[in-house]
């Protein structure tokens, strides 16, 4: 059994400010505190007749009380509350902040017991979500020091709605080890680098929104330039090479092998150039989704150090329309 310590103040019985740190277990002499994470504090606080705690109060209450090593998530503390247009009833509050510092005294921080699976079905119907977009997810390796400017825009919805973050609601990136940005979504994030090396670009998020934490991610990729041409056949395929490194014709910036064109043809050939390290491709399929991939020859060259897939259409054709699916 454990040992119940009382105090009195001559007839007057004085409840201590945690009565649970009256109450040890005889083996370890632990306070009961120390053993669980309940307190009821119309026991620890008695309220005269007709008066109520109040969710804020008790907080505060167990804030200038618990030490801080017991203001941990989980604690739960009960007491009758007065209830507008209903009779009095008696609710148990969870705190659910995940550090014991200011967190511990707001009430945000602090949920019904029972209100538990009211927020997980909250959580499902009206879900928060954060969506990062770019209109510029590739940029072309360069060679230089020139900079680009990645642009950003970072959404915020809950059930489907634009949610406007409050006032205690924080959204924030960080990215290549850099430094933590805290982010306004109302404008875009614009981010300057030198794209001199081939690869991802991740820009990792964080938002702490009504308390709880969101976590999610966005890339943008580093390549080199890919390719699509109309070709008379596949005789021109060295000169096309040559044309591209010394003509500047337009490139394509892909982040992967796939890629869709639709073109007319007049006793021509198409041609789908682009980095050998995307792989080869699996798949060549037209608007009804024929196969075509055995009707294109694979060649590869080497163009300013980068290696590249060439696929040609074997055959030259005449066509309106031609769609085209690589990937």
């Amino acid at each position: 059994m454990a040992n119940i310590h009382k105090v009195v103040n001559g007839d007057e019985l004085i409840y201590p400010a945690t009565i649970t740190d009256a109450v040890g277990h005889k083996e370890t002499r632990s306070p009961l505190s120390d053993l669980i994470n309940y307190y009821n504090a119309d026991l620890i606080w008695p309220q005269a007749v007709g008066t109520y705690h109040t969710l804020s109060e008790v907080i505060s209450k167990l804030f200038d009380t618990l030490e801080e090593k017991h203001r941990v998530s989980g604690i739960q503390v009960g007491f009758k509350c007065s209830i507008p247009g209903k009779d009095p009833e008696y609710q148990r509050f969870e705190y659910f902040g995940e550090e014991p510092g200011d967190k511990f005294k707001q009430e945000k921080y602090w949920r019904r017991v029972d209100s538990g699976v009211l927020d997980k079905l909250d959580s499902i119907i009206n879900p928060i979500k954060i969506t990062v977009d770019s209109p510029t997810p590739a940029f072309e390796r360069t060679k230089g020091n020139s900079s680009v400017t990645a642009r950003l825009a970072v959404t915020i919805t809950k059930g489907g709605t634009n949610y406007n973050l409050g006032p205690d609601d924080e959204v924030s990136y960080t990215v290549s080890n850099g430094a933590r940005v805290i982010v306004n979504t109302s404008v875009p994030i614009l981010d300057q680098f030198v794209p001199n090396t081939v690869g991802d670009r991740v820009y990792n998020f964080s938002a702490n929104i009504e308390g709880k934490k969101y976590t999610t991610s966005f890339t943008i990729k580093v390549v080199d330039p890919s390719f699509f041409y109309r070709l008379p056949d596949r005789s021109a395929i060295p000169s096309i090479m040559f044309d591209i490194e010394e003509k500047g014709v337009s490139h394509l910036f892909l982040t992967s092998k796939n890629y869709t064109s639709t073109i007319d043809l007049v006793d021509g050939c198409t041609c789908f150039i682009y980095p050998k390290y995307f792989g080869k491709l699996t798949t060549i399929k037209d608007a009804n989704n024929f196969e075509y991939i055995n009707s294109y020859t694979l060649t590869e060259r080497n163009l300013d150090g980068v290696d590249y897939y060439i696929y040609a259409l074997t055959d030259p054709v005449t066509i309106t329309n031609f769609k085209q699916s690589f990937s």
